[in-house]
This record gives C-alpha cells, structure tokens and sequence, in this order.
C-alpha cells in the first residue's frame, strides 16, 4: 500500500496552512478500492504560543460498494465554543442517491447519529443488546433480552411494550 499527497503550502509568521491536491487512493488486495479527497490542516501560533492545529473544507469518501460519505470540517473561529467540530456527515446510498445516515461529533473525539431513542441512547448502543442468530440457544431464559417488552422499547414500539408489561 503506499499512499502520495501532493500539499500546496502557505506560511506567515501565525500559521501554516497545507491544501492538499487531488484525490487519495487505496486499493486493497481483494480489488476493493477506495477514493478520498484531504482537507485543509492549519497549524497555528508557529513562532509565539501554544501549537494547535486545525482541520476545514469537505472530506468526500467514495467506496467500491453502496456507499459514499461527505464530511463538513468546521472551520474554528475566535468566536466559536465548539473547536475541532465535524458539523455534519452524510452517508449517500450509491444506487438511490438517498442520503442514509447524518452523523454529528469532533474529528479527534468521536463522530455520531444525532438521533436518540426514549432514554437518549444511540442506535449504536441499542444495537449491542440485540440478540443475534445462533444466540438464542445459549442464553438462560433469565436473560432481560428475551423479555416481550424490553424487545417492543428497544423496537420504539412504546405503546405495545405498555400493553405487554400491563399483561
């Protein structure tokens, strides 16, 4: 695997400024590629002060499958509370053009789905109690996931997991 970035500099006495050019490209063993465009990484306060650096400008990930991905980096202002902020990310369906997923979070700490269940957990954290196949056979027949309304809460399906547990 080996990776070339072609980087158009800009330098003042505050910061460094790195565009890059052009597009990325990763192609695995197995024929599966992938294809991505850089954003604009400032370094600040060069000479005087703390370094920090900053990502900004539209991230756009292209895949071998189904799906493509586009990534708005938020540039950092004196005015803004939020640093290092990734204001949206859209997952597109290829095939339909329709966008699938929105994802909201900061490039160095962790990106998400805005969206939220009843008790405020994410979708990604409902998914680690979901029962797989082949599960059902080694679970006790204690286990709170085999309870109708904890399946019907976990489903969204409030009203029906009301009625079960009123049962």
């Amino acid at each position: 695997m080996k990776l070339i970035s072609l980087i158009k500099d800009f330098v003042s006495s505050l910061r460094r400024q790195l565009d890059p050019v052009g597009v990325l490209t990763l192609k695995f063993d197995d024929g599966e590629t992938y294809e991505w465009s850089k954003v604009t990484t400032s370094i600040y306060n060069i000479t005087l002060g703390k370094l920090c650096c900053d990502h900004y400008g539209t991230m756009r990930i292209k895949g071998g499958g189904n799906y493509s991905c586009r990534l708005k980096f938020k540039e950092q202002s004196v005015k803004d509370r939020n640093p290092r902020q990734v204001v949206h990310v859209f997952v597109q369906d290829n095939r339909t053009g329709e966008k699938v997923a929105i994802l909201i979070g900061k490039w160095d700490e962790a990106i998400q789905s805005p969206t939220k269940t009843r008790y405020n957990l994410s979708p990604f954290a409902i998914s680690l109690n979901e029962i797989t196949l082949g599960m059902m056979d080694k679970l006790p027949s204690t286990d709170s996931r085999l309870r109708p309304d904890q399946r019907h809460l976990e489903n969204g399906e409030y009203h029906a997991a009301k009625l079960r547990l009123a049962v």
